[in-house]
């Protein structure tokens, strides 16, 4: 098992969102994000680890944060990114035979309820290998979104058409020595103006929370039980290529993105199955 130096190499700090999604998982309110996609080999010969790690190396070559992981140091009230020594796949790959991968929701539950140890010398994503030749890449939402994994993803299919006939690893990838540069923060990345009246309507509600909220008419839902236990429920939407094309399509026709069309279609979906249930009673927002 590797162990962390006493003296790690710090990369960059986080950013405000990295530090943020950090927070979430050190408190238990975040797990993962998660990305699939099944390869075949044109033998039909299954994926076995050599094979896989092999091309692992290559991906995290090009995605260097891969090889990374969140450091909080005792003096520091911010975590930065910290090179790690090594990678030992056999910590962070699981080849799953025990599960039918038919069975796809009841895995992506498993796995949403798999968070992330952030004081472990592991980088913040992992894979799960399925019989059919189905992964699943995993990754703490400070390292990155849905969209960083499926880049993970199309990465490793390059990959793994480079790789030799019957390969050998040993394992574990040293990264001793090896520079690593990381692109800047999202939000110094990109240019975000904050409109002026959302100023001052965040600045208002602050000074009086109460004052553009009528009480009555807000549901703040049912009562909480005071034992309760946390769970998932995954269920997958498929959408074939045409419809997938017709509605990005239709999004950059409005200036948006599948993320906002998404966000919309969660909460009229919520609104619509409230209305149909017997709460809230004559209310009109939600809290």
């Amino acid at each position: 098992m590797s162990t962390m130096s006493a003296t790690p190499q710090v990369i960059r700090p986080a950013g405000v969102l990295e530090a943020f999604f950090h927070s979430r998982t050190s408190l238990g309110v975040d797990s993962c994000v998660a990305a699939t996609a099944r390869y075949e080999h044109i033998s039909g010969r299954p994926l076995d680890k050599a094979t896989l790690y092999t091309a692992l190396e290559e991906v995290i070559a090009k995605h260097p944060i891969m090889g990374t992981r969140l450091y909080s140091a005792a003096a520091s009230r911010v975590p930065s990114w910290v090179r790690l020594e090594s990678i030992d796949f056999n910590r962070i790959v699981e080849f799953r035979d025990d599960v039918d991968s038919s069975h796809l929701e009841t895995i992506l539950e498993e796995v949403f309820l798999h968070p992330f140890d952030l004081d472990a010398d592991l980088p913040l994503w992992r894979l799960m290998v399925l019989p059919d030749g189905r992964l699943i890449y995993q990754n703490d939402h400070a390292m990155g979104d849905g969209l960083s994994g499926l880049s993970a993803l199309i990465t490793l299919l390059a990959a793994l058409q480079k790789v030799p006939e019957n390969p050998t690893h040993s394992g574990t990838l040293s990264l001793e020595g090896r520079e690593i540069k990381l692109l800047p923060p999202l939000e110094e990345a990109l240019t975000i103006p904050v409109p002026l009246s959302m100023i001052f309507k965040e600045v208002n509600q602050s000074l009086n929370p109460f004052a553009a909220r009528k009480r009555n008419s807000i549901w703040t839902g049912n009562m909480v039980a005071r034992a309760y236990k946390l769970g998932v429920n995954v269920r997958i939407i498929q959408l074939n290529p045409e419809e997938i094309n017709y509605l990005v399509k239709m999004c950059r026709t409005h200036r948006t993105t599948l993320t906002g069309v998404l966000f919309v279609l969660v909460n009229s979906t919520l609104a619509y199955l409230l209305r149909r249930g017997p709460d809230p009673k004559g209310k009109q927002r939600l809290l």
